[in-house]
C-alpha cells in the first residue's frame, strides 16, 4: 500500500456528512432522522431531511441538512439549508424535526450549496448544546456519542430504504 494513500486515508475533516463516512452512521438506540419531515414551529411543513453534517472528534451532529420547499407569493422554491442542531428539537411520535424558526424566518436561511460546511469552533464535550433536539430522549446519556463507527452486528444498509424508517 503507497504511504501517501494510507495517510489521506486516516485523515478525515472534522466535519462531515454521514452520507460520506462510510465507517459511521447513527448509534443504536438513536433514531435516524434522515428522511424525517421538517417543520417549523408554526406546524407548517417545509421539507425532509436529507442529511447530518458530524463532527467527528465529538461523533456527534452538528448541523441538519435539509431540503426545503417553501411557497413565495410569485412561485414555489426548493433549495437546501444547513440548521444548527441546536435549532431544532425531535418530535418523535411523529417523526418531525421541528426548527425552532417561524416559516418567515426560514425563509431568510441561506441556501447550502451541499458542499462546503461552515466552520464551527470546538471548545470541548459541551462545546454546543443539543441537549434541546434530544430532549429527554438521551437524558442521562449526554456524554454518549449519537454517531458511532459501524461494528459487523451494525451494518449500514446501502440498498433500498433504510428500514429503520419504516
Amino acid at each position: 500500500m503507497d504511504s501517501n494513500r494510507h495517510n489521506e486515508e486516516a485523515v478525515r475533516p472534522r466535519l462531515v456528512h454521514l452520507k460520506d463516512a462510510s465507517d459511521l452512521d447513527v448509534a443504536d438506540g438513536d433514531p435516524d432522522i434522515r428522511g424525517w419531515d421538517l417543520r417549523t414551529l408554526d406546524g407548517e411543513k417545509i421539507g425532509t431531511v436529507e442529511d447530518l453534517v458530524v463532527d467527528t472528534s465529538l461523533m456527534r451532529v452538528r448541523y441538519i441538512e435539509g431540503e426545503v420547499k417553501l411557497d413565495d407569493v410569485a412561485q414555489e422554491t426548493k433549495r437546501r439549508i444547513l440548521i444548527p442542531i441546536e435549532s431544532a428539537r425531535l418530535d418523535e411520535d411523529e417523526d418531525d424535526v421541528i426548527i425552532e424558526l417561524s416559516s418567515a424566518a426560514t425563509r431568510a436561511l441561506p441556501t447550502y450549496d451541499g458542499e462546503r460546511i461552515p466552520d464551527a469552533p470546538v471548545d470541548g464535550l459541551y462545546a454546543f448544546d443539543d441537549s434541546s433536539f434530544f430532549g429527554a430522549r438521551r437524558l442521562g446519556r449526554e456524554a454518549t456519542p449519537y454517531i458511532a463507527p459501524l461494528t459487523d452486528s451494525h451494518p449500514r444498509r446501502m440498498d433500498g430504504p433504510d428500514e429503520r424508517l419504516l
